[in-house]
């Protein structure tokens, strides 16, 4: 099981509650960051020792979204094992799409030539080969 994989209200807003304001006044994201070794953990935007070498990537599953860090030649198959663990869905039924297309295992966010920041829908098969 992955270390961030249990839900909570406070994670499921992507910002943490107010009494973690920072004393610059801004809240801190929520990011669910995979190291360049493929070690998920959860962390913060402001964490330079994860955030170096890595690109942030939104997934959406339609209605909400999770921030990502991520390696950019992390295949994107191995994202979506780490997403549907968190999620607690079954792999075999989820794929993502970026820009109206499917991406596969093998594409990575450089192979993509993505932005920094890039949106990525989590879809259902079921919703995409219709």
């Amino acid at each position: 099981m992955f270390p961030f994989a249990t839900a909570s209200p406070e994670n499921d807003r992507c910002v943490t509650p107010a009494n973690d304001v920072p004393m610059s006044g801004q809240r801190m994201l929520t990011i669910y960051a995979i190291t360049e070794d493929g070690v998920p953990l959860l962390t913060d935007y402001c964490d330079p020792e994860v955030s170096m070498n890595l690109v942030m990537i939104q997934l959406e599953d339609g209605y909400a979204g999770r921030y990502f860090l991520i390696s950019p030649t992390y295949p994107f198959g191995s994202i979506l094992n780490t997403y549907a663990g968190m999620e607690g869905q079954p792999r075999s039924l989820l794929e993502f799409v970026y820009n109206g297309n499917i991406v596969n295992e093998h594409d990575t966010f450089f192979s993509l030539q993505m932005d920094y920041g890039a949106r990525v829908k989590v879809m259902c098969k079921t919703e995409t080969r219709k």
